[in-house]
Formats: structure tokens, sequence, C-alpha cells
């Protein structure tokens, strides 16, 4: 509660110097750990990958809540015996957006299109000048049909977190590309958010030698963006990807988007309001969620038939997970049943009929 403080009580740091046996002047954490209220009681947990506090900030449901907060990078110093712990980096929560319903105003100037993976360095900005020059030209195409879709897939490259962290830290890199699609008139129902972590690369990141290559961890750190429901659009649109040397490429990423195409099965076996802090409960494991929804939506599995995601479904409820539940993909867009029956989709899929029957 001093001078330097944001609110009324705020969590400071500071750091030890072993050669001087001295402390730096305590630094203010900022936001979004400190509030314009009272944020006091904070405690890294031993692994040094998230922490928890009281806070009785707007949003809070009682007058002090508790809150959990992860860091993208373990705080190294905190798994040390007898060394001082500090805050390395916060996860910034995703900052909701008004709604801005799209108007077009003039015929499409595009008649082709052709989209690719947006790339962006390790520093998570994701929203560098060439991507939004993309951006702009895919916001163009969907404006002139609002019931035309995206979907975001966040892919990144190999590190040493938990399966669980990655598909989180993952999605909350599309914040800022959801962000710019809704200030530019798309609605966030029809953004779809994913991201399956570092399990899909399009490149080798280690050579026979073991040493480390940047460029195939650039290629590897990438946002696909798909567009849905884009027949009545006039839009010759093409998705491409980048030349790679054979020595470094990889089949995973190619194999992937040749089992989401078409139709395809996943298996949500938990829908939460925050991070999934476990080990998935099986393969091919997935986190999305649309802007301005606070649910997470947490999927395993790859299936392209009905009968075989719910055989998955059933073991996942007797592990423990009772609201299992199949949810259908169309070209790696989720749908379900009103969507269905209203394009009439069972004549284009006929293996959704037995969906149909089963929920």
């Amino acid at each position: 509660n001093s001078t330097k403080s944001i609110g009324g009580f705020d969590i400071f740091y500071s750091k030890f110097n072993d050669k001087t046996k001295k402390w730096t002047p305590s630094a203010n954490l900022g936001t979004p750990i400190n509030s314009a209220l009272n944020d006091s009681h904070f405690k890294i947990t031993r692994d040094g990958r998230k922490a928890f506090f009281s806070s009785d900030r707007q949003g809070s449901y009682g007058l002090e809540d508790l809150y959990v907060a992860y860091f993208k990078k373990t705080v190294v110093e905190n798994t040390i015996q007898s060394k001082p712990r500090f805050f390395h980096q916060i996860l910034h929560q995703p900052k909701e957006v008004k709604e801005v319903i799209p108007v077009v105003t003039k015929p499409l100037d595009i008649t082709n299109l052709n989209i690719t993976p947006l790339f962006y360095n390790d520093d998570d900005e994701v929203l560098i000048p060439t991507n939004k020059n993309q951006l702009d030209n895919i916001i163009s195409v969907l404006k002139y049909n609002p019931n035309a879709r995206i979907s975001l897939t966040s892919h990144l490259p190999s590190n040493d977190n938990p399966e669980q962290f990655n598909l989180f830290f993952g999605l909350n890199n599309l914040e800022s590309v959801a962000e710019y699609l809704m200030k530019n008139g798309i609605r966030p129902q029809n953004i779809l958010l994913k991201s399956v972590g570092n399990a899909f690369p399009i490149a080798k990141e280690k050579g026979k030698d073991g040493t480390i290559s940047v460029s195939a961890r650039n290629l590897n750190r990438r946002v696909e963006v798909r567009l849905h429901q884009t027949d009545e659009i006039p839009v010759n649109i093409k998705y491409s990807h980048p030349q790679i040397n054979k020595l470094i490429a990889t089949r995973e990423a190619d194999l992937y988007n040749m089992r989401v195409q078409g139709l395809s099965y996943k298996v949500e076996f938990l829908s939460t309001s925050q991070m999934f802090d476990s080990s998935l409960p099986g393969d091919n494991g997935m986190v999305e969620k649309t802007p301005g929804n606070k649910r997470y939506r947490y999927t395993i599995g790859l299936f392209k038939t009905y009968h075989e995601a719910n055989r998955q479904t059933r073991k996942l409820r007797e592990k423990g997970f009772p609201n299992a539940v199949v949810i259908p993909y169309i070209n790696g867009a989720r749908t379900n049943r009103g969507q269905i029956e209203n394009q009439a989709l069972t004549k284009k899929y006929s293996d959704l009929q037995f969906y149909i029957q089963g929920n």
C-alpha cells in the first residue's frame, strides 16, 4: 500500500544478489496481477509454474477471492532450494472486445485469395505487418457473407512445457488476432480459436548433430487459418504453405490436415472457465473457445466415424469424465445438431446420421 501502488495493496518483488548480499529496490508487478483494488498473499507453487493470490478486484464473487496466475516460463529460482523467488513473465488475460456487426459497403475487389499460415517470432506478437495485410484481405472476404466463419489454429515449436500448458498458451497467442478481426467488423461468434500445442510440426528442429534450427522453429511457430461456409462468396480461396527442404520437412502436419478434411469427430471431455492443469486423458489434445466466451473446451482424439468417437466417449466417462461428449467437425470447424439439420449436412456426410441418432 505504497505511493507506487496501482490500487490499494499491491504485490511487489525484489531480487537478492548472492554476491553483494543485498536486495534490489522493490518493484510493482503491474497488471494483470495487480488491480485497482487490493491484491495480496502471492504464493508461487513449488514447481515454479503458477502462483495463487487473493484479490477483491472487480469481478470477484465475495470480499476477497482466490486467483491463479500461470507462468509462461517456469520460475526456475522457485525450484531451487534456498534461492529467492521472483516473477519472470505473467500470462496476459484475454481482453473482451465489444461486438461489431459487419456491414458490406461495396462489392469485393478480390477474386483470388491465397491464404498462408501466420508466422511470427518468439515474442508472441502475431500482428506483424505481413500478417495484418493478409488478415485485411480475409476480413473483406468474410464481410461479404455474415454467415462465413474463420478458424485460427495455434501451433507452437518444441519446448519443455507440459502439453496442457502448450495448449493454453497457444490459445492465448490468438487473442490479439481475434481482437483485430472483431475491431474490423467480424462477429465474435464467427471466430473459432483453437490450439493444438506443438504436436504437429512442419519442420524438424533438431539436426543429426543435435543443433537446433532457428528457421525450423520459426516455421513451426504459426497460426493456421481456415475459412468456412464460403460457398456464396465469389472468391477463389486457396491454401498454401512455404516450400520446406525435404531434409527437414515432417509429415505430422500433413497427416493432421488430411484427417480434419471433410467430416471428423473429437471427444470433448471438459468445458471449464480456467486452464485444465492435469495430463490430458488421450492423444490429439486440443483446446478451443470463441472470443468473449470464458469457457475453454478441451477435446481429445481425431476420428473419422461416430462409432469410433463414441467408444472413446464411454472410456472417458469410466475414467471420471461424466460429461464427455462426441463433437462433429466439418473441415476442422466445430458444428452442432442444429447446423447439421439446417444445412442438410447428412446428405453429404452420411455418417452424421449416426451422430443425430445418438444425440
